[in-house]
């Protein structure tokens, strides 16, 4: 039998188990203000006014990525009522960048030494460039938010100087737009901010040149009116003493800045920029405004701190009072391939209570089980270090067989016509109760194994049935069957025996 023949039976218009990945289901995106939560979600998502910090390990399939979807639209929800009390949301899940770059940087072969250089202050600058790059593209206009149009935007430019100065210092070390174009990003960010910086080496170089008309006019002139040669002798030599005094003070303010862009690049690993644009961009402010504000040039992490305080105070002025930073897809990275140990270099650093526990700033963690095993390995000090008990910390991400089950039935109804009759999960069945189909979906532990479940369950029942002959309700031998199978199959990825 065909399967279409067996869903038009039930009126379900599209497979409900079909998708394995949270980002690319359409059900569960359609279905996530009213898809049946984790029980743990409060928890993890705490009060989104004053967002907090939570660490979760959890399996691959338990949900974790339906989670942090889940979880961005609820504080899409927040802002839209509270447009005075909002979250800025940062994403920090592709870590394939940064990691690439502090290769490049170290000249580095061996990817665990690779990603055992990969510091806290990487990870900092990895969310700041995500953060202000977001930011960038909102106040130019080249992305849009809903809660924060341009209009509101436009508060940033009554900002007091000492912010906007702030706003300019971190476009220059970290907006990273895709287009490269920094220098034409930079100047269209000064503009909105009615700053309307005049680089100092310009300013030298036109005088510069005024200089030198101005001696071939006198030098000229002197032929023709010969009582004022006497004046050009002391003249000139003093327009070309002031010549070259502005010229050596121009090349020694170029050399120290493009030796300070050097540092700062040395410094900050997971950015590419040119030394010679930074260095401009460097030049655009006064020297006071720089050394007002520390530079990211030793391997200090209290810097990092003030540039995430300062973000946050800027987003204050456009009624954002918070930020939140969703860790996912650890485990993802090229270099990484899911190999425990070095999930566990790239993610210890972030272990941190200072870190984690940041004025006005949450970050959700969500972490695959493998370190929840490696964790408990580790020393008192350690612990003593990341402070875990204050992480709102969520040890193992477990669904019960009866979530699974209102899961399972949820998604099901939600690919049928609003009209249509209400549908349990035991009714596709024959001789099959509640009780049976919630402890078959118990031994699948996850919602990605409950959906592998019930979409071979229905597979192998179209599979077994003839077309002239259509049966519509699934015999309970076959849900036996099928339950042996995936059982032995996920139990046998628990061992490590099959790649699930």
């Amino acid at each position: 039998m065909n399967i279409e023949t067996f869903f038009n039976h039930w009126q379900i218009r599209e497979h409900p188990f079909r998708a394995e990945e949270a980002k690319d289901d359409p059900v569960y995106l359609r279905l996530m203000h009213h898809a049946v939560s984790h029980p743990d979600l409060a928890k993890i998502f705490g009060d989104p006014s004053k967002p907090d910090t939570s660490v979760v390990f959890g399996e691959k399939g338990t949900g974790k990525t339906a989670l942090k979807l889940l979880m961005e639209e609820r504080y899409r929800e927040h802002n839209r009522q509270h447009p005075d009390n909002q979250v800025y949301v940062v994403r920090h899940d592709d870590l394939n960048p940064a990691i690439d770059r502090v290769v490049r940087h170290l000249q580095l072969s061996d990817p665990d030494d690779a990603l055992s250089a990969f510091r806290l202050q990487d990870h900092i600058d990895a969310i700041l460039i995500r953060a202000v790059t977001d930011l960038m593209d909102l106040i130019l206009g080249e992305a849009e938010c809903e809660t924060l149009p341009r209009k509101r935007l436009r508060r940033l430019r009554r900002m007091e100087k000492r912010k906007r100065i702030d706003l300019l210092m971190l476009a220059m070390l970290y907006d990273h737009p895709p287009s490269g174009h920094t220098l034409e990003r930079f100047r269209a960010i000064s503009k909105f901010l009615k700053m309307g910086f005049f680089s100092p080496p310009k300013q030298f170089l036109l005088i510069l040149i005024l200089l030198g008309i101005l001696s071939i006019g006198v030098a000229g002139g002197g032929f023709f009116f010969s009582p004022i040669v006497s004046v050009l002798h002391i003249v000139l030599p003093a327009l070309a003493g002031l010549g070259a005094f502005l010229l050596a003070a121009w090349g020694w303010r170029k050399l120290r800045l493009l030796s300070l862009a050097k540092k700062v690049l040395m410094e900050v690993r997971v950015i590419e920029r040119d030394r010679g644009v930074l260095s401009r961009l460097m030049g655009c402010f006064f020297r006071d405004d720089l050394t007002a504000r520390p530079l990211p040039l030793k391997d200090e992490q209290d810097i990092r701190y003030q540039y995430v305080s300062r973000f946050v105070d800027i987003l204050e002025e456009v009624g954002v009072n918070s930020m939140v930073v969703l860790v996912d897809r650890l485990d993802e990275p090229a270099l990484v391939h899911g190999d425990a140990s070095r999930i566990r270099s790239l993610v210890w650093p972030m272990l941190n209570n200072k870190f984690l526990q940041q004025d006005r700033t949450g970050f959700k963690m969500l972490l695959p089980i493998e370190l929840r095993f490696l964790l408990i390995k580790e020393d008192p000090s350690f612990f003593q270090k990341a402070r875990l008990d204050k992480q709102n910390l969520v040890e193992r991400l477990e669904w019960s067989g009866a979530t699974l089950y209102d899961v399972c039935s949820r998604r099901m109804q939600s690919c049928r016509p609003d009209d249509a009759e209400p549908l349990k999960l035991t009714d596709l069945f024959e001789e099959v109760t509640r009780e049976h189909l919630v402890d078959a979906l118990d031994q699948m532990h996850q919602p990605r194994d409950a959906f592998k479940f019930m979409y071979q369950v229905i597979q192998e029942h179209c599979r077994m049935t003839p077309e002239e002959e259509p049966e519509f309700k699934i015999p309970r031998l076959i849900l036996n069957q099928v339950l042996r199978e995936q059982s032995f199959r996920v139990q046998s990825f628990y061992r490590g025996l099959s790649p699930g």
